[in-house]
């Protein structure tokens, strides 16, 4: 769900508001509608819209149409979704950098302990965010392993192929 919200300036009034969305930032779609008068002459008003299907690992532009005042400016969110196994790897081979990134919505300790193939530690991180951003550009290329460790006692585990 992603839950846009905008302020119109005052002086500016409408006929309905229009919503779009994108994946290319070039195509837009139609998604939504707020019929009646937006805007007020004399003081500013605010306005929401729930996207209740927005697209999922991947980068989504909105813009709104103003009536005959035209779109306004693009903006650009990422909506994430772990898979079944609990977490998304981003890029999977990696060369350099990945991102895992899990559910972690109450901001829990999460603690990350990376290993490779024969179990050797090879780094541990902890964090209170959803994510883990690694670096593999000093690791020699072949198969680690992770664990995911959650405070509220839930266990992600899973592999990381390296390829320079």
């Amino acid at each position: 769900m992603v839950l846009l919200q905008w302020e119109m300036n005052s002086g500016n009034v409408c006929q309905g508001i229009e919503i779009y969305r994108s994946e290319d930032s070039l195509d837009f779609v139609h998604i939504g509608h707020i019929s009646g008068i937006c805007g007020s002459i004399s003081e500013p008003v605010d306005f929401e819209f729930t996207d209740l299907s927005p697209v999922v690992n991947k980068t989504s532009y909105y813009k709104i149409q103003l009536g005959l005042l035209g779109s306004s400016q693009v903006i650009s969110t990422y909506v994430s979704k772990p898979g079944v196994d609990g977490f998304l790897l981003k890029p999977n081979p990696v060369s350099e950098k990945a991102t895992i990134e899990f559910n972690n919505d109450n901001g829990g300790l999460a603690v990350l302990t990376l290993t490779d193939i024969k179990r050797n530690l090879i780094l541990e991180n902890e964090t209170r965010s959803q994510s883990f951003v690694l670096d593999f550009s000093p690791y020699e290329s072949g198969i680690y392993l992770f664990v995911i460790s959650k405070e509220s006692g839930e266990i992600i585990k899973g592999k990381i192929v390296v390829a320079h």
